[in-house]
């Protein structure tokens, strides 16, 4: 069985931080294909019997590190931009709000 697994097209971990860019294909209404792309941000934990899990919950301290994270994905996206549809134009991280 010859499996393909999805991977994101760019994944940042700072500390327990990790933000992902997903690319996905749809189609439209109009039956043209197009890709999406959308960004994942989790935090990983150590559970009391010392399992991994994730949550999309941050601690105040886990802010920083999503900043950061996000930040370099946006920078990734931007200089690997190929047409897919991001949202809306691109904004330059020094201009955000």
């Amino acid at each position: 069985m010859n499996e393909t697994k999805n991977r994101p097209v760019t994944s940042v971990r700072v500390g327990s931080v990790r933000a992902a860019a997903w690319r996905n294909q749809h189609q439209g209404c109009d039956g043209q294909g197009f890709a999406s792309i959308r960004v994942i941000l989790e935090r990983t934990y150590r559970d009391r019997s010392g399992n991994y899990n994730s949550t999309q919950g941050l601690g105040v301290n886990d802010i920083p590190k999503a900043i950061l994270a996000l930040v370099q994905v946006y920078q990734y996206l931007m200089e690997h931009h190929d047409g897919e549809e991001t949202g809306d134009e691109p904004v330059s991280p020094t201009k955000l709000p």
